[in-house]
C-alpha cells in the first residue's frame, strides 16, 4: 500500500503541488482574520477575477518549481559526470 501511495505521489507531484497551491491561496484570501473576529469574504472570493489570480499564482509558483528542479537536475548530472 505504501508502495503505490509513494508511486502515485512521484507521478503526480507537480500537479498535487498546483492543487495544493491553488487551494492554499484561495482559502488565505476566502477568510479574513481581524480584532473583531473573523470574516468570510463569500462574493470577493468567488469573483471570476480573484479564481484567475489564483490560478495565475500557482501557475507561476509551479513554473518557478519546476525550474529549479531542472537547475538541481542539472547540476546533479554535470557533477556525476566529473
Amino acid at each position: 500500500m505504501k508502495l503505490l501511495l509513494k508511486d502515485f505521489i512521484a507521478r503526480h507531484q507537480t500537479k498535487l503541488l498546483f492543487v495544493t497551491l491553488w487551494l492554499h491561496v484561495t482559502l488565505l484570501d476566502f477568510l479574513n482574520v481581524t480584532q473583531r473576529g473573523s470574516l468570510f469574504l463569500w462574493q470577493e472570493s468567488s469573483e471570476i477575477k480573484t479564481l484567475v489570480t489564483h490560478l495565475i499564482i500557482a501557475v507561476i509558483s509551479i513554473l518557478f518549481y519546476l525550474f529549479i528542479k531542472a537547475i538541481i537536475s542539472t547540476l546533479t548530472a554535470s557533477k556525476k559526470q566529473s
